[in-house]
């Protein structure tokens, strides 16, 4: 998951990950019934390009020297 969503970061894409809709047993056979997965899905990954430009957000530095 970490390399897909930093691949998408590299080429602009945004990522959103929502573990809440596959929360509830009854919300993971919709869902996979939606898909027409086998299995359950566990997360769904919203992908998509932003409409403006988004500033990057800060990141930790080391500072243990």
């Amino acid at each position: 998951m970490s390399s897909l969503l930093l691949h998408a970061t590299v080429h602009g894409v945004a990522a959103q990950p929502l573990g809440q809709v596959t929360d509830k047993i009854a919300w993971r056979r919709r869902v996979g019934d939606a898909l027409g997965v086998v299995g359950s899905p566990q997360l769904l990954l919203r992908l998509g390009r932003p409409r403006h430009a988004v500033p990057a957000t800060p990141r930790r530095h080391d500072v243990t020297g």
